[in-house]
């Protein structure tokens, strides 16, 4: 279902990326084989790190409301549906009770929770226009999911792999919507890749990025982590991420980069079945 049909608050913090944190969550502890009680905190991890992606998708927003005029005046706030201060309270609450949920599960996961939602503000505020550093951050920030599942059951180290998948899949993605949002981020003097070095130079790293991530995938079958389950699967994912780097060469309209940040995400839910499956 498309983030436009829902309540323009619901729209502002972007449900279907928040219920993919939370199921990445939940499938983190799952794989860290918990016992007894252990799958109902599970689930609370699951509600705290959905609510403080929730909570970085509202204060992203508050902070790109100028550039989202240009590049996606669709938004809750450039259609000012919703207001500068509502979307500041929706981060406050969201964002605090994701951490009050964090602190129920132990001091590592408070600690990591908060270094999340320290994470999420600044690289809204400051690190989101920079030359990749904002890139990797926020790619960082995705990828911890796992570990912050993986550490309620005690067994951070299973979520290694699968946040390293992430943190690669979500790496390209942004360089990619960088591409896609060059000219809105260089009217509003965003020093992105693309807007200092071009976008062809976007793309070029997205493919380098896309290119590590598909031989990556091999990776945990060769060192024994994984079985032939999980290649079978994600074999049909690198698919789908060689496509992506092979389509935006050929076609960089803003419509067929859109779509591909698409195909992207489905990829990254196709690599958690596929870890899933293979366990």
């Amino acid at each position: 279902m498309n983030s436009k049909m829902f309540h323009p608050i619901l729209q502002l913090v972007r449900p279907v990326n928040v219920v993919i944190v939370f199921v990445t969550i939940v499938v983190a502890g799952i794989l860290a084989k918990p016992v007894g009680s252990d799958v109902v905190w599970i689930l609370v991890a699951g509600l705290s790190g959905a609510l403080i992606a929730a909570g970085g998708n509202a204060i992203n927003d508050l902070f790109d409301v100028n550039v989202d005029e240009i590049n996606r005046p669709d938004r809750p706030l450039p259609r000012e549906t919703v207001t500068l201060d509502q979307a500041r309270a929706l981060w406050r609450y969201t964002s605090g009770a994701g951490l009050a949920l964090s602190a129920l599960l132990g001091i590592w996961n408070f600690l990591l929770a908060a270094v999340w939602v320290g994470g999420l503000y600044v690289y809204s505020r400051q690190l989101k226009g920079t030359v990749l550093i904002g890139n990797l951050t926020v790619a960082f920030m995705t990828g911890m999911a796992f570990p912050f599942g993986a550490l309620v059951v005690g067994r951070p180290s299973l979520g290694l792999y699968p946040g390293l998948f992430a943190f690669l899949a979500n790496l390209a993605r942004e360089i990619l919507k960088d591409v896609e949002d060059v000219n809105g981020d260089a009217t509003a003097n965003i020093e992105t890749l693309p807007v200092k070095h071009g976008a062809g130079a976007g793309l070029l790293a997205a493919t380098i990025v896309l290119g590590v991530l598909v031989l990556f995938t091999v990776v945990p079958v060769m060192a024994g982590v994984y079985n032939y389950t999980y290649l079978l699967f994600v074999l049909l994912v690198d698919v789908g991420l060689a496509f992506v780097g092979v389509s935006f060469w050929f076609d960089a309209t803003l419509s067929n980069l859109r779509r591909l940040s698409l195909i992207l995400k489905a990829c990254m839910v196709g690599g958690l079945f596929a870890i899933f499956m293979g366990s």
